[in-house]
């Protein structure tokens, strides 16, 4: 690693330091040399070379990382649309590595998957992840109503999202590792960001929206410095120039040097840190991933069902939600639905995913309760599905009541 004589002195006094007071250095192998002098040349320059504020951030780091016992955090399997290019069991036996149970993090997820998508999409030409992100498909307004049903009333929506935001960034950081092995490049430490805004409206930049923008920057610039190596914000149009003043205030100068902003005439560019087989064919590569490179804002929005109680349920304009029952031998769920005010949906019932028990069907407020029932005669999983796709507009909402066994 080439350095100016003084950063090289900067980077081993520093070293020395946290040595004699027996502190680690965050997101490294602290017994390989290489990758020490990698991590703190990265809090230094955070910090302007100044050994006294990158010793500053390192502490910070380190009690962050210990009270939210982030490296004891189970990330892989992580949720299927996240990683495009990576075997998820490799992942998995990933010295250290825990595995992870669905819980807490997949619900806000799939909250925040109704107006957001972003994915880690293989790698660049120096072997680093790169996460795209279709900002252009963003909806605060659909996020914010997937969270106002699944959180308890006056919990901080923003505060939630953190939760995926830092779930997202540690998987980010194993990515990372994950290609220094494979590729035996100890250099590797930092990602490539692809920011497609092609569709951005003025109507997405809301008060709410740069809000959170704000604080997910504000962590990355805590907790994560220097983690980007370049961001590409493509597909640019006069909306993109009036978010970036909003949002410039909130970004230090050497994460402002690293944008670079690129009209659609422009997307060749990118082929100079990518590959083309790496890069998605919206993007101007050649790669057409099976289940999409970078799958828009999900039609779906799954619930964990509860039993015997009344259930609202939320269904956002142009979105589908699904309840999932998984049902033993001989059991057996009776349902009741009733659609809020005067609205329609469609309606049906799946078994195993693929058997259609009940065909979908339009139905209306007026027509009252809706009800049904399935026994099943060998172990399966029953979906009820509760689709508002067809109105981009108006989100609607419905009582359902499930028992069985």
């Amino acid at each position: 690693m080439s350095m100016p004589k003084e950063h090289e002195q900067a980077v081993q006094e520093l070293d020395t330091t946290l040595k004699k007071k027996g502190i680690r250095v965050p997101y490294c192998d602290n017994k390989d040399t290489y990758q020490r002098d990698v991590m703190l040349k990265k809090f230094l320059v955070a910090r302007h070379f100044d050994s006294n504020k990158a010793l500053d951030m390192i502490l910070d780091i380190n009690q962050h990382r210990e009270k939210e016992s982030m490296d004891n955090l189970p990330l892989f399997p992580c949720p299927s649309d996240l990683l495009r290019g990576y075997c998820q069991k490799k992942l998995q036996s990933t010295p250290g590595s825990r595995r992870r149970e669905s819980g807490e993090i997949d619900k806000l997820y799939a909250a925040m998957r109704t107006g957001f998508s972003g994915t880690f999409h293989k790698w660049d030409k120096n072997n680093r992840p790169i996460w795209i992100e279709r900002t252009g498909m963003f909806n605060f307004v659909s996020i914010s109503e997937a969270l106002g049903y699944i959180l308890p009333d006056g919990e901080d929506k923003v505060k939630s999202l953190m939760k995926v935001k830092a779930y997202i960034n540690e998987v980010a950081v194993q990515l990372i590792a994950h290609r220094r092995t494979q590729t035996k490049d100890p250099s590797i430490s930092k990602s490539l960001v692809i920011m497609d805004c092609a569709g951005l409206s003025a109507w997405q930049i809301s008060r709410d929206a740069l809000e959170m923008l704000k604080h997910f920057i504000q962590y990355d610039q805590r907790f994560f410095p220097e983690g980007v190596a370049r961001i590409y914000v493509v597909n640019v149009g006069l909306i993109v120039h009036t978010a970036f003043k909003l949002i410039k205030p909130f970004l230090e100068k050497r994460v402002q040097d690293k944008i670079h902003i690129l009209k659609s005439s422009e997307l060749k560019q990118l082929l100079e840190e990518v590959d083309d087989e790496n890069l998605p064919s919206f993007l101007g590569g050649t790669c057409t991933c099976e289940c999409g490179c970078v799958p828009p804002p999900s039609q779906e929005f799954y619930e964990a069902p509860r039993l015997g109680s009344l259930e609202k349920i939320l269904l956002p304009a142009g979105k589908c939600v699904k309840k999932v029952f998984q049902l033993g031998k001989d059991g057996f769920i009776n349902w009741e639905f009733n659609i809020h005010e005067t609205h329609s949906i469609t309606y049906s019932a799946v078994v195993n995913d693929s058997h259609e028990y009940l065909p979908k069907e339009k139905v209306y407020t007026a027509e009252g309760a809706r009800a049904g029932s399935y026994t099943a005669e060998s172990a399966c999983t029953l979906t009820l599905v509760f689709d508002n796709s067809s109105s981009w507009v108006k989100s609607k909402s419905l009582s359902l009541r499930v028992e069985g066994k």
